[in-house]
């Protein structure tokens, strides 16, 4: 499991009625990236990006995240996922 990436998810259990999914994870160096699907009872579902600068300990240096809903219906049957 990357680095920072056990921490994070551990966010996510703590709150049992959210679900994740981490169809992507890319550990390069100081970088860790992962794509991620994000399911919150009562709103909607999100298609995630982050983006961590890590030291060679560990630690955030920098992060940088998007976030976008997954729409009900799209023009194509492809997905976001």
């Amino acid at each position: 499991m990357l680095r920072w990436t056990s921490t994070w998810i551990s966010f996510w259990r703590a709150d049992e009625s959210a679900t994740l999914a981490l169809p992507a994870t890319i550990d390069r160096a100081d970088r860790e990236i992962r794509h991620c699907f994000q399911h919150w009872p009562g709103d909607h579902d999100y298609a995630g990006m982050d983006i961590f600068r890590l030291t060679p300990d560990g630690k955030i240096v920098e992060h940088w995240d998007v976030l976008q809903v997954i729409p009900d219906s799209t023009l194509n049957e492809n997905g976001m996922f």
